[in-house]
């Protein structure tokens, strides 16, 4: 698995009308593909890839959630979709706090956890 830095954007207007959103989305551009992720403006985004996967993950801090996705890379569906957000269930998966983890820490935990 290799980490990646793929271009973030927001997806156009016509993406956000069809999806009932109020604002505009994350879009990632990975190889003249487009990719829609569940992550917040304000999170933090970190990525991977793999021959057929693409794995995104959002940690934000200030209001202790995380979150991975992992995309088919062909089909540009969502496989996998993990949001965990009760103060319990960081605690009891992260016992340090999310903010003694490295991403990448980050990302085999939840791995391990779920899938």
């Amino acid at each position: 698995m290799k980490q990646i830095f793929p271009e973030i954007i927001f997806e156009n207007f016509a993406e956000q009308h069809k999806a009932g959103r109020y604002n505009p989305g994350l879009v990632i551009k990975l190889d003249n593909k487009v990719y829609p992720i569940s992550a917040g403006y304000s999170d933090s985004l970190y990525f991977w890839k793999t021959k057929n996967h693409l794995y995104v993950l959002s940690v934000n801090i200030p209001l202790n959630y995380v979150g991975l996705e992992i995309l088919d890379r062909k089909q540009k569906v969502k496989l996998v979709n993990i949001f965990i957000q009760r103060e319990e269930d960081i605690e009891n998966i992260f016992p340090k706090g999310l903010n003694d983890y490295e991403p990448d820490t980050i990302k085999s935990i939840l791995l391990t956890w779920f899938t």
